[in-house]
């Protein structure tokens, strides 16, 4: 299991629960029937104690947020208080994690003064981003650093969430202009070198209301698949606020982009037109206008 912090939703598998429950929720699957599916799908039966406590404070959140009773769920949750294997694995975190359930299990006495309802196809708008963007993230005091758009989710808005690449891992500057490049020659192993030599990297969302209203911060300069296949990824987090956003991004460690390969970076149009802080190459042609390389082995 992979835990970024003892939220409720701060885990790996709660994630899976949530992108799958509101998946059919949104196909108009009857509640009781998507409780059903996600158990034998993600082997409830076979989890450990620790990883049933996981699945259903998720549970108990996404049925919360429709307006259904979690009557069932709180009764599970409730049985497994005080095993052995929750203790072991949250370790010096259990008080904070039995805090995160109390006030889980207070906040569902009150029904959801608006319960979410199914999305309606085409009403979700068009994200900003594709996954596999490169986009260069302006910090809050004014230097850029590189971050990849992995994917993203709607269960509760729209959610961007990226990859975070480490540009002071790596000493050689021609692997990192290669890499700002979108260059087809650099191999998965020397962008491995930006995240984990093991191949495995996390990723942090933050919400596209937040991204939209900061629009001029996130400049887009080309597109290549990531991860590359037999990547794997590690954890995951969402931040609330842009400043819970640059913490996250000034936590990974990276160093900010020189002037020099801000120079070398073909940015394309910003998401906030009005703002122009760097002339913008002419791009080579690709999809929509982007460049799109692929990676070698």
């Amino acid at each position: 299991m992979g835990a970024e912090g003892t939220g409720i939703l701060q885990h790996d598998l709660a994630m899976d629960v949530v992108d799958l429950f509101f998946e059919q929720f949104d196909r108009n699957v009857p509640s009781i029937d998507i409780a059903e599916s996600l158990e034998l799908q993600l082997g409830y039966a076979d989890l450990d104690d620790a990883e049933k406590q996981v699945l259903c404070g998720a549970m108990i959140e996404c049925l919360w947020r429709i307006g259904v009773p979690t009557n069932d769920y709180e009764q599970k949750l409730r049985g497994l208080d005080g095993r052995d294997a929750i203790r072991q694995y949250w370790g010096d975190g259990l008080a904070r994690r039995t805090y995160a359930i109390r006030r889980l299990l207070q906040k569902v006495q009150v029904p959801k003064s608006k319960p979410r309802k199914p999305k309606i196809p085409g009403k979700t708008g068009k994200p900003a981003f594709s996954p596999g963007d490169y986009v260069a993230y302006e910090r809050n005091n004014g230097r850029y650093v590189p971050i990849i758009l992995w994917g993203t989710e709607n269960a509760f808005g729209m959610e961007y969430y990226f990859a975070l690449p480490n540009l002071s891992r790596v000493s050689d500057q021609s692997v990192i202009d290669r890499f700002l490049g979108l260059d087809a020659s650099l191999t998965g192993s020397e962008l491995a070198m930006f995240f984990n030599t093991n191949r495995r990297f996390r990723i942090v969302g933050v919400k596209a209301r937040l991204v939209a209203a900061n629009a001029s911060r996130f400049r887009r300069f080309g597109n290549k698949p990531f991860p590359p296949p037999g990547w794997t990824r590690t954890g995951a987090s969402s931040a609330e606020s842009m400043d819970a956003f640059e913490r996250q991004i000034n936590g990974n460690g990276s160093r900010s982009l020189s002037e020099s390969e801000l120079g070398m970076i073909a940015f394309e149009q910003n998401l906030a037109p009005e703002r122009k802080s760097f002339a913008v190459p002419e791009l080579e042609a690709g999809t929509n206008g982007r460049t799109t390389r692929q990676y070698e082995s």
